[in-house]
């Protein structure tokens, strides 16, 4: 069976990283590919930029002086979690740490796809994960690979950008904001897919959650947040209260383990899709919290994370999904905004929605997958025909 590399990020011990390397992997099985994640781990600062170096030094010291009393939140047993549930769905390369190493896959693998999560975000940009190593420009195919903001101010990244995805054979990216930068980069059509974790159904995430994992003894709102803002926990325990449902919190932070209904069982991805199966209500400010609200078929809320101003604002890839199911009126911008939570959503128009962009997104990827088969298997028998 043709080989498939996958380059995305699997090491963030973040349930979307973690999922939607899964989904990723699932997707091109179901096509018919052998997919494997190609184990690379890098280093955050380019040795060679100075300026980069002492950039993320600062930042490092300004988000420490920030988060003290609120660092996030570790627990060895989720950490096992974690581990175990990637090793079990997932098949890793060895390890990549070098660009010879990751330059030895151009002759293991027949394809190399890159996405998704934010790869090609600016803030720790790495070449590698454009496919910088493949020898092949016909190889490579980006499915949903994310900027993560709405603009690239560094010029030099931006004219790096353009160069790398320039070479690519099939390039897209997750959101409609992502795909106008590449395209005025480059000048080249972008296709927008679907993140991954929304192009598996309920039935396949039902196979990957934990059967046994233990659940609130009565019916409760699940509540993760990825961002620090309190008056978004007042709310959310707002919303609990009117529905008459107990607040069960999973913890992102140390200080989560405080707030009332914390979940202080170790919880990993397998737990994570449970949890969230079976609550009577989501609220969120996370982009996969609301991608796993959708696929479960969950009322719910989504808050803004970021402020308008903010120079790292990712609420792009929240509003684009929104937009995209009909689901814009379910994004909290004010307090009096939770009052959606007494309507209801319509998942029969939702999930026609969805259904169309999910056979856009997967027709993407097995066109771009099968093109690239047929162009790598004829070129194999151009050469033993050649011997």
């Amino acid at each position: 069976m043709p080989e498939v590399g996958i380059m995305t990020w699997f090491q963030h011990r973040n349930y979307g990283t973690a999922l939607q390397a899964v989904a990723m992997s699932e997707i091109i099985k179901k096509i018919g590919y052998s997919p494997t994640v190609i184990q690379y781990y890098y280093s955050k600062v380019d040795p060679y930029d100075e300026k980069q170096k002492i950039q993320v030094f600062v930042h490092r010291v300004f988000n420490r002086l920030k988060s003290i009393g609120n660092s996030p939140y570790f627990s060895e047993e989720r950490e096992n979690k974690f581990e175990e549930f990637l090793m079990k769905h997932l098949h890793f390369s060895d390890e990549c740490r070098t660009q010879s190493e990751l330059e030895a896959l151009n002759g293991k693998f027949d394809c190399f796809v890159c996405g998704s999560d934010q790869i090609w975000g600016t803030a720790y940009f790495k070449p590698h994960y454009f496919l910088d190593f493949v020898y092949d420009d016909s190889k490579k195919i980006a499915y949903a690979p994310s900027i993560g903001r709405p603009k690239i101010d560094d010029k030099r990244v931006g004219q790096e950008v353009a160069r790398l995805c320039s070479s690519f054979a099939y390039l897209s990216t997750r959101e409609e904001s992502g795909s106008k930068i590449i395209h005025d980069l480059t000048g080249r059509d972008v296709k927008t897919v679907l993140d991954p974790t929304l192009l598996l159904y309920e039935d396949d995430w039902d196979k990957l959650l934990d059967q046994k994992c233990e659940l609130p003894a009565s019916p409760y709102l699940i509540a993760y947040m990825l961002g620090r803002s309190e008056s978004h926990w007042k709310e959310t325990y707002d919303i609990a209260e009117k529905l008459n449902l107990d607040a069960k919190i999973i913890p992102v932070f140390q200080n989560d383990i405080e707030r009332k209904g914390c979940i202080t069982y170790p919880i990993g991805p397998a737990e994570f899709l449970a949890l969230i199966k079976n609550a009577a209500y989501v609220c969120t400010d996370s982009f996969h919290g609301m991608a796993f609200s959708v696929n479960f078929g969950k009322q719910f809320t989504v808050f803004e994370r970021f402020k308008n101003h903010n120079s790292f604002n990712q609420n792009s890839r929240i509003y684009n999904l929104a937009d995209k199911l009909n689901l814009s009126d379910r994004i909290c911008r004010k307090a009096e905004d939770i009052k959606m939570m007494d309507v209801k959503i319509e998942y029969d128009r939702v999930n026609k929605a969805r259904q169309a962009l999910v056979n856009d997104s997967v027709d993407y990827l097995k066109t771009a997958l099968d093109a690239v088969m047929t162009s790598s298997s004829s070129e194999k028998n151009n050469f033993s025909n050649e011997q």
